[in-house]
């Protein structure tokens, strides 16, 4: 899944990236990988911040996010054999991004 998206102002404290997927996968910003899961059980958001080197890839303007997921395989790693080998490989993913600014921040310590 790729997606683009623009950032007017780059004041971020914290940026957070929200996956669900039900097998692993990886998330790039701007072509470098700022987070990844191996594996899990059953489809839901996970939530990762993505803060210092990582959070140096999002930059002012046009960026791209994507997540590349893999696909369950019958045998081992799905012991019920669903999908088939030679059946069609199905799977769900969704991922959603947001960041909360230094400004805002600073707004609600007073």
């Amino acid at each position: 899944m790729r997606r683009t998206l623009e950032v007017d102002d780059l004041d971020y404290a914290h940026v957070r990236i929200g996956v669900m997927a039900k097998n692993a996968y990886s998330v790039f910003l701007n072509g470098n990988r700022v987070v990844g899961y191996v594996w899990f059980d059953g489809a839901r958001y996970r939530p990762f911040l993505i803060e210092g080197k990582n959070l140096k890839h999002l930059k002012k303007g046009k960026n791209v996010l994507c997540v590349m997921a893999f696909k369950e395989f019958s045998g081992i790693l799905n012991p019920t054999g669903w999908p088939p080998e030679d059946g069609p490989a199905i799977g769900v993913i969704d991922c959603r991004i947001d960041g909360v600014k230094k400004s805002n921040l600073k707004r609600r310590e007073r």
